[in-house]
């Protein structure tokens, strides 16, 4: 199954887990498959098209540096939301998964006022 078809699938079957993040949702590989990331649906996240260019083929799962797992990392252990509606880091990870991401583009901001940004992030959705 192609990460198109899986995205398509979701899409149709999950739309309730995944709210309106105000942006056209891209299947991504968590870990890149330039870095030895599996062409699987195991592999496979969901984020915006930003997130994805600015997560790139970066991979270092074993750094306080990384990229959070949104099932295999507490996020809100990382990240907490302003008032404001910006992200903070709590953790020097979450700090750098911030910061790589750029989860505090003011256009992303808006969509993190509706309460969902610790479980959405922008970022990465797992499937």
């Amino acid at each position: 199954m192609s990460c198109e078809q899986v995205h398509s699938r979701l899409l149709r079957e999950d739309d309730q887990q995944y709210p309106d993040v105000g942006a056209v949702l891209t299947t991504d590989h968590f870990q890149p498959t330039s870095r030895g990331g599996a062409e699987a649906p195991a592999n496979w996240v969901y984020c915006c098209f930003a997130c994805n260019i600015a997560k790139g083929d970066y991979w270092q799962p074993d750094s306080l540096q990384r990229i959070l797992h949104p099932l295999h990392d507490n996020l809100s252990e990382h990240i907490m939301e302003q008032e404001d509606g910006t992200l903070h880091g709590l953790t020097s990870t979450g700090h750098f998964h911030i910061a790589q991401l750029r989860l505090n583009r003011p256009a992303d901001r808006a969509g993190y006022m509706t309460g969902q940004a610790i479980n959405v992030t922008c970022g990465l959705i797992m499937h």
